[in-house]
């Protein structure tokens, strides 16, 4: 009898264990598994910075640890540095004219039309709301394809293949197009580098993909591995700069071509597709027994604005398996899991809208995934505990007696007083709050007439 209350009592504890653990998220969990990430394509469309804000404030929201901002594509080139110069051996250019829309093309991939970037403040204050948020921003910005808005500026560095021009790439076998690509891959990992951020994506994928032969299908060994040897380079620029390099798989060990180079350990590969006919990409499996660590982007869980038939729903994503990868590989032991807004049709939607459509979509993506610590802050959050609501506080201004309500309130000051009807102060508001319209009468009513100066 004893022994079978032992036997009761130990189920009821593992019972209660088991109970604690969010759903998908099994007791072995394997100790590798570190990055739940949200992609935003922010190259193809412009999204206001309040827009991203609001699409890492879903991510954090849900338990992602990593937002990345998906910068430069074909049709688009949407982040300014201060400082739009690059310099390689070959000489100096000016990037300015690469900056905003690209071009459309014949797969129906659209700019968003608005010619619209980021300026590196914006960034700079992106980052540090992130930050605040436990995310952390890494930033992709594709070489040596999907680089058509910068080559549109550029384009004595494309890629010539016979009578055949590829308007997104460069080419390979140019030395001058190759240090152009290196030297923008280092401007910006510094930057980011210099803001903290830990991982800098190259993205790497479809190499000219706008030629029949799909890039790397048709480059042979030769050029494939030029291309290899690129990787490794642009690899050791981000290492030397404290980063971690990350690509996406089409490719790494591309269709077994007999080479006597390999891409750089160091790359953490974000896996979002096996290929198929005519692209021969190397599965899940091969990359992982080649030493690298897999992030699984599986393509099927794409939401792909402009493509209603491609955009993941949140019951989908509910059932999303983090260790079942395209191609039908099993990877037990997987470095992380990527759900991908895309913009392909930059000018479908508003940004707005697509922050409303996909908000359901990350929140059931999150439950899917583990739970996983802040790379900022080293803390592990868990989505399903809700967080207490802040407080509103009201606050006087000594000098007018004017007084003010708001949620997250910590400083008022009147800088000035007018007899207007429609403007009779102007606050200054400190608030870790995003900006809110307040009343400009001597009340604690919300009003929508104006702008707040912070």
């Amino acid at each position: 009898m004893n022994k079978i209350k032992r036997f009761v009592s130990l189920a009821l504890v593992l019972c209660m264990v088991m109970a604690f653990l969010p759903v998908g998220v099994s007791a072995a969990e394997d100790a590798s598994y570190a990055y739940n990430i949200v992609h935003v394509d922010a190259g193809r469309k412009y999204f206001t910075p309040g827009e991203l804000k609001a699409i890492i404030d879903n991510a954090a929201e849900a338990g992602f640890n990593q937002v990345q901002l998906y910068l430069s594509d074909n049709q688009g080139f949407r982040f300014a540095l201060d400082d739009m110069t690059l310099t390689t051996a070959y000489g100096t250019y000016d990037l300015t004219p690469a900056l905003g829309d690209g071009y459309s093309d014949s797969s129906g991939k659209k700019p968003c039309g608005t010619g619209k970037y980021l300026t590196q403040d914006e960034m700079d204050d992106i980052i540090a709301y992130a930050n605040g948020k436990g995310i952390d921003i890494v930033p992709c910005i594709n070489v040596p394809g999907h680089m058509g808005a910068i080559l549109e500026a550029f384009t004595g560095f494309r890629y010539k293949k016979g009578y055949s021009t590829s308007k997104s790439s460069i080419a390979l076998d140019n030395e001058e197009a190759v240090a152009f690509a290196l030297g923008l891959t280092e401007k910006y990992a510094a930057y980011f580098a210099s803001r903290g951020c830990k991982f800098y994506n190259v993205g790497a994928d479809e190499y000219a993909n706008d030629l029949s032969s799909m890039g790397f299908e048709g480059m042979g060994a030769t050029l494939y591995t030029k291309f290899v040897q690129f990787l490794n380079d642009a690899a050791d620029i981000i290492i030397d700069l404290g980063m971690t390099p990350r690509a996406f798989n089409d490719g790494f060990y591309y269709r077994d071509y007999n080479i006597s180079v390999e891409p750089n350990k160091a790359y953490e590969v974000c896996y979002w597709s096996s290929g198929w006919g005519g692209y021969e990409v190397a599965y899940a499996s091969t990359i992982a027994e080649k030493g690298h660590k897999l992030i699984n982007t599986d393509g099927d869980y794409y939401w792909v604005l402009g493509n209603s038939g491609w955009q993941c729903s949140a019951s989908k994503a509910s059932n999303f398996d983090y260790t079942n990868f395209s191609g039908g590989k099993t990877i037990s032991n997987p470095a992380g899991a990527m759900f991908c807004i895309w913009s392909d049709n930059g000018r479908a939607d508003s940004g707005a809208n697509v922050v409303s459509k996909t908000a359901s979509v990350i929140a059931a993506f999150g439950k899917a995934l583990p739970l996983v610590e802040s790379l900022v802050t080293g803390e592990t959050p868990d989505p399903s505990v809700p967080t207490e609501p802040e407080q509103e506080v009201a606050l006087t201004d000594d000098a007018t007696g004017i007084i003010l309500a708001a949620t997250g309130l910590t400083g008022l000051t009147v800088l000035s007083v007018s007899t207007s009807r429609t403007l009779r102060s102007l606050w200054t508001l400190r608030t870790s709050l995003a900006l809110r319209s307040l009343c400009t009468c001597r009340c604690t009513k919300l009003c929508p007439g104006l702008t707040i100066v912070i």
